[in-house]
């Protein structure tokens, strides 16, 4: 499974493709919608997640 990390590092490869229009906004969307649906499914939040927390709050 891809971590978090590696899932930034593959936003920032190819923007478009992730987030649509390459925008912080969408990225916090996106991160968002990740975390929940992580937690949805019964994923504990992972020490990578738990720094994100705050990310344009």
């Amino acid at each position: 499974m891809v971590d978090l990390y590696d899932l930034i590092h593959n936003i920032r490869k190819r923007p478009a493709m992730y987030l649509g229009r390459p925008s912080i906004s969408n990225l916090r969307t996106f991160l968002a919608g990740y975390c929940f649906a992580r937690r949805q499914i019964g994923i504990p939040q992972t020490q990578q997640e738990q720094e994100f927390s705050e990310f344009q709050t």
